[in-house]
């Protein structure tokens, strides 16, 4: 029987689930209050591009730990 990392398990799904807010959150508060102000078109491409960068960063390293969970060592 394969033995199961627990641990790794529950940050994976932790991490995706923060993925998935972050993502959400920033499409509903962080984008609009970006277009309110009066900030430079780099300011709001360099929020927005940040912003991205952390929820891909979460969505992979929550695919990376649900498959060590999984790996056989």
């Amino acid at each position: 029987m394969k033995k199961i990392n627990y641990y790794y398990l529950v940050a994976g799904f932790l991490a995706l689930l923060f993925s998935i807010t972050h993502e959400q959150n920033g499409q509903r508060a962080l984008i609009p209050a970006l277009y309110a102000g009066e900030l430079d078109i780099n300011t709001v491409t360099t929020f927005k591009y940040i912003w991205h960068i952390i929820t891909a960063e979460n969505s992979v390293f929550g695919i990376a730990f649900i498959i060590m969970a999984f790996y056989k060592e």
